[in-house]
């Protein structure tokens, strides 16, 4: 019976198991957890570019709409300026009459 957290991987070359071996050994645990660890990293690592990559859409999608919302706030205080230039234009001589 196979359970599903069981993986047997046939076919190896023997190269590639005497290597597993060795690193497993390095790290003084069995092939088998070596192994699994490999796979379970390998497996996180996908997720986390998956998340990463929907992360640098979405801030690219922020970076855009602030663009956007920083060139209507600059149109918007050259109006502004403007209207306040005009107020100052028409006040101006009045206040000069006053005085």
């Amino acid at each position: 019976m196979i359970y599903i957290g069981s993986i047997q991987i046939r076919n190896l070359p023997d190269d590639v198991v005497l290597r597993l071996s060795e690193l497993a050994k390095k790290q003084k645990i069995s092939r088998e957890q070596y192994v699994r660890e490999l796979l379970i990293s390998f497996a996180s690592s996908e997720v986390e570019q998956e998340l990463h990559n929907k992360y640098d859409t979405i801030i690219q999608q922020l970076i855009e709409i602030l663009q956007e919302q920083n060139e209507i706030i600059e149109r918007n205080t050259l109006a502004f300026d403007t209207v306040i230039d005009m107020v100052q234009t028409i006040i101006n001589p009045i206040n000069s009459e006053n005085f």
